[in-house]
């Protein structure tokens, strides 16, 4: 079986809650504020 949780659910449980909180705002953000590193995981606009 394969659980498909957002990236930021994923292990959240057990990791640092303000590394967390962190992914949440990049994954949540504003797309003029992306990185060149996060670009690469954005899809395409419909």
């Amino acid at each position: 079986m394969v659980e498909a949780n957002m990236a930021w659910f994923s292990s959240s449980y057990a990791a640092d809650p303000d590394r967390v909180l962190d992914v949440v705002r990049r994954a949540a953000g504003p797309r003029d504020r992306l990185t060149p590193r996060d670009q690469a995981f954005i899809r395409p606009a419909r």
